[in-house]
Formats: structure tokens, C-alpha cells, sequence
């Protein structure tokens, strides 16, 4: 079965379309076609790209050549995909210790995701007929989604044990709620009344989908699940931040930061305010290992660079104040720019946790370009994933948020 995953994840062979981009003034990334188009639509005297012209000539202007190569990328991974469909719901595990509607829920997820996935190829291998950018990237997108969704279906068990306390402070981790696999959080979105008057018509609103990952960050995802269960984030505004950089280059970094309410989170249990640790994946010699706390703070110190970068687009972060590394609270972020537009944004990893990614990008109704000051949570549904939350301590409160779950 890891064959055929891996198969399938020649989907990632089709970045050949994005080149390596540029930015414009808005900060925002415009794909540099022109190493896949004739020498005639290189870059003009004038500034203009290949890219400026396949907006007008739809694609057209993609070497025949190029195209092929990628229709037959497409093909193959459709090919792969029909040869092991049949096998793949063999490799659904059930998570022992968990409860009959857990394992019916999982099992539903996995049969859906099959059949998204298959919609996703389908779909993907259109757009490459039709010799679509816009569409083989969204529908790339789209589909490596949905292959990630089944991989960590696959996954039997748990891959570390965060730990329990940081003998060398205070803060007791056992005591906060932890996120052990992935989760969905839908957040619906609108954008508050201007001074101009504008109508409620004219104002934007929609939903933005969070895929929020406990296998890099249990303890910090699963904060972030719990909030969203508890309907903190509701009505709440999004506001602007600059945080310093520690990379070379120095600088600022301007963020969008949700979840800022007077102090934050006071948990019922304890009725203090709940501090979340620095929690960084990074890249060791013999394996992936998590490390805890704030470096100068505990002692803790490593040359292994963080797994997760914030170079990467859409990336979501936890923000803690300046200078307690461990004070993580309700608060968290995303660049405002595109993150392959602030060369400073790599100063980030490993400062600030990183615990998942908005998805749904190249999608018409796409909000995220948007989001900035002026717009506002108006709710949140954690769409997939609750089962995965472990609170240590459950109070009266907590029963009735679970509802049916």
C-alpha cells in the first residue's frame, strides 16, 4: 500500500507548471510560465510574462511538448489509482481504545475520501486536456488533499508521546488537551461595515477550511481544536501584527492574527490562563523528533533545523508573546503577504509553533487572498477530527460541548 501512495504522489510532478514565480507590489505571487512557453513570450521590454499571456490565450501559450508531458503525469497517476483502488480499504486502521462511533465515523471518512479522490483525478486530468493552468493546479491541489487525508487514515498509531511536564518550569503539559492526528476546522468569515456605507451586499463573507495537524504539534493542535469546540473564536476580529524576524535579513514581519480576546483563555478547570509551550518538529540525524519549550528558557538547545517552515503559503501559527516563548495562549496567525514574497518569513520557524494550513486555494469562491483587518470569525465547526481530541481533565462544560460526539 505504501507503493501505491507513493505512486500516486507523482501528482507533486506537476509543480513543472509553477516555475519559480515573481511578486508584485501586492505581495502576492504571479507564476513565471516562461520556461515552459516559445522564447517569443519570455519577458518583454514592457515587464510583461508568459503568464500575462496565458491569461488571455488560456494556456495556449505552453509548448505542446510541455503539455504532453504533463497530460501524461496525469495519466499515469489515474492508472496507478484504478490498478490499487481495490486494496485500499485494507489499509484503513482502527485506533484501538476507541469508541464504536469513532470507528463508524472513520470508516465513512475513508470510503468518502476514495471517492473525492477519484472526483480529484478525474477532474485533474480534464484540466490537462483542456490545457488549464488554473484548473491542473487547483485540481492538484485538491487531490493531494484528499490523498493525505487517506494516508493519515492509515495510520495505526501515534508516532511519539508528548510529554506530560517540563521539569525544569512550572507549566504542567499533561493538563492541556492534545490533538493526536489531524482535524478540520471550517471558520465562516465576514467582513465587517466600512465607514464609506458600503451594503451588505458589497461586503464579503465565506469560509476559509484550516487542516490542523497533531502529528508535528499534538499539544499546541489540540489547543487550537479546543478552542474551536468551545466557540472562543466566535465573533472575533481579525487584526494586524508585526513580529520581529530572526533571520538574517532582520526586519518585520506582518501577520494576520485571529483569537486576540482581553487576557485569552481561561481554562474552567484550573481558572488560570492556559499557557501553551513552544512545540517545534525539527529534522534530527536519526529521525524527526519533536522538541518542547523555548530554548533559552529551559536549556534546551539544537542545531536540527525545524521541519515545517513558514516559507511554505497559507502555513497557520500560534503566536506567543515576544518574550515568553512558552505563553501561547488563543492567538493565531498568518502571513499577510504570500509567504514566498517575504524572504524575512523564514525568521519565523522555530520561534513560533506551526500547527496546519489553510486549504482551497485556486477555488473561485477563495477567501484567503482577502482576510485582513476588517473581518471577523462569526463561527467555527470543527468538520472532522474531534475524536482525535484527548482532554486530560473533563469538566460539566466540556460534556455538554461533546454533544454527540
Amino acid at each position: 500500500m505504501g507503493q501505491a501512495l507513493s505512486r500516486i504522489n507523482e501528482l507533486r510532478g506537476l509543480n513543472v507548471l509553477q516555475g519559480t514565480g515573481f511578486c508584485n507590489e501586492a505581495g502576492q505571487v504571479q507564476a513565471d510560465l516562461s520556461f515552459v512557453a516559445p522564447e517569443s513570450h519570455a519577458t518583454g521590454a514592457n515587464g510583461t510574462t508568459a503568464f500575462d499571456a496565458m491569461e488571455s490565450a488560456n494556456g495556449e501559450d505552453i509548448s505542446t511538448f510541455r503539455w504532453a508531458k504533463i497530460k501524461g503525469l496525469a495519466e499515469n497517476v489515474r492508472a496507478t489509482y484504478n490498478r490499487e483502488k481495490d486494496a485500499f480499504p485494507y489499509a484503513l486502521t482502527i485506533r484501538p481504545n476507541t469508541t464504536a462511533e469513532s470507528q463508524s465515523r472513520r470508516r465513512a471518512r475513508f470510503a468518502n475520501e476514495l471517492l473525492l479522490l477519484d472526483d480529484a483525478i478525474a477532474s485533474l486530468e480534464n484540466a490537462t486536456k483542456r490545457e488549464s493552468v488554473s484548473d491542473t493546479l487547483r485540481y492538484q491541489e485538491e487531490s493531494l488533499l484528499h490523498l493525505g487525508h487517506l494516508g493519515e487514515l492509515m495510520v495505526a498509531k501515534f508516532p511519539f508521546s508528548p510529554p506530560k511536564n517540563d521539569d525544569r518550569r512550572e507549566d504542567d503539559y499533561f493538563n492541556l488537551p492534545r490533538l493526536f492526528g489531524r482535524a478540520e476546522a471550517t471558520f465562516f468569515v465576514r467582513e465587517l461595515p466600512k465607514e464609506n456605507g458600503a451594503k451588505d451586499d458589497e461586503l464579503r463573507m465565506g469560509n476559509i477550511t484550516i487542516v490542523v495537524d497533531g502529528f508535528n504539534a499534538p499539544i499546541s493542535a489540540g489547543n487550537f481544536i479546543d478552542l474551536c469546540q468551545r466557540g472562543f473564536y466566535n465573533r472575533l476580529p481579525l487584526v494586524k501584527e508585526k513580529v520581529r524576524s530572526a533571520s538574517k535579513e532582520g526586519g518585520e514581519v506582518e501577520l494576520v492574527v485571529g483569537g486576540r480576546y482581553k487576557t485569552g483563555f481561561i481554562d474552567p478547570i484550573t481558572g488560570k490562563q492556559r499557557r501553551v509551550p513552544l512545540e517545534v518538529m525539527r529534522a534530527e540525524a536519526e529521525g524527526n523528533k519533536p522538541f518542547y519549550g523555548q530554548a533559552r528558557n529551559t536549556g534546551i538547545f539544537t542545531r536540527a533545523p525545524p521541519l515545517l517552515s513558514y516559507r511554505t503559503p497559507r502555513a497557520v501559527g500560534l503566536l506567543h508573546p515576544e518574550q515568553d516563548g512558552n505563553g501561547a495562549n488563543s492567538e493565531f496567525f498568518w502571513l499577510k503577504d504570500d509567504a514566498r514574497c517575504v524572504d524575512s518569513a523564514k525568521g519565523l520557524d522555530g520561534k513560533f509553533t506551526l500547527i496546519g494550513y489553510v486549504v482551497g486555494g485556486g477555488r473561485e469562491d477563495d477567501l484567503f487572498p482577502y482576510l485582513n483587518e476588517g473581518f471577523q470569525v462569526e463561527s467555527v465547526q470543527v468538520a472532522w477530527g474531534y475524536d482525535h481530541l484527548v482532554r486530560s481533565r473533563v469538566g460539566f462544560i466540556d460534556i455538554l460541548l461533546q454533544g454527540d460526539e
